[in-house]
């Protein structure tokens, strides 16, 4: 039996528990939600008494410190939501990039052509969500409040663009699929002309454009199709075994 689990604050919220669960019914390994007061008292739990653990916020910039080495994307970012021991050795993987790289293959393939897109924010997410499109070879525009975070950030691809968060600059960069990872909704965002556009959101807790949907004529992905598709890759790496994609396309229409 292994022990898997995730850090983060707060997490009593997380739906990965029940994500493992539904991708491994008859596995006798288990996934904790480790709450600790502290990133270090996590990562002591992690190193006694666990094979991987997921990261997420705050500590996903932390995690990746700590790993001995990483993959190239989760280099680049310098964050991690993956933490897993191999050989005696700490690893740092980034999942976001993959759930996002399908996300976006699934509407450029209803698109039949390279679409433009526009992610808003330059944290964890929106530098994952960016990296994926890149790496897809999808121009993208990064949008941030921190223009000078974006424009840092951007020169890890040709094929990314720096923009303000602001409603002129994000409109007039004519984009078909836009990823949001920010917290908020802005007033900028939501003047934004989304018809028969795409909208991705990152934030499944706490959704700020779902309820924009119909009004505002765009297709919606719910922060939960993220969620799953990450956690799937994510459970791939921790166990070496492949999840039952059933049991998570059923536990997929609940959520």
């Amino acid at each position: 039996m292994k022990r898997f689990g995730l850090i983060g604050s707060p997490i009593g919220h997380s739906l990965s528990p029940q994500l493992f669960r539904a991708g491994y019914p008859l596995s006798a390994d288990t996934y904790d939600l480790i709450e600790k007061e502290s990133f270090e008292e996590a990562i002591r739990e992690f190193k006694s008494h666990y094979s991987a653990i997921n990261v997420t916020a705050p500590f996903k910039e932390k995690a990746f410190l700590i790993a001995d080495s990483a993959d190239s994307r989760t280099s680049i970012l310098r964050a991690t939501n993956l933490l897993v021991k191999e050989g005696g050795l700490i690893i740092a993987c980034n999942t976001d990039c993959s759930a996002v790289e399908t996300l976006l293959q699934k509407e450029a393939a209803g698109l039949g052509r390279i679409p433009k897109v526009l992610v808003t924010g330059c944290g964890g997410a929106g530098k994952a969500a960016a990296l994926a499109s890149a790496g897809l070879n999808f121009p993208t525009g990064v949008a941030n409040r921190d223009f000078c975070k974006a424009q840092e950030f951007c020169r890890s691809s040709e094929l990314l663009e720096p923009l303000h968060l602001d409603y002129g600059e994000m409109s007039g960069y004519g984009f078909d699929i836009l990823v949001h990872t920010l917290p908020l909704v802005t007033s900028d965002i939501l003047n934004l002309d989304l018809r028969g556009r795409t909208v991705i959101e990152a934030n499944y807790r706490n959704p700020g454009l779902a309820s924009y949907e119909k009004e505002a004529g765009f297709k919606y992905i719910p922060g939960t199709e993220w969620l799953v598709e990450q956690a799937t890759s994510g459970f791939r790496i921790m166990t070496g075994k492949l999840p039952d994609m059933q049991n998570l396309s059923e536990f997929r229409t609940h959520l």
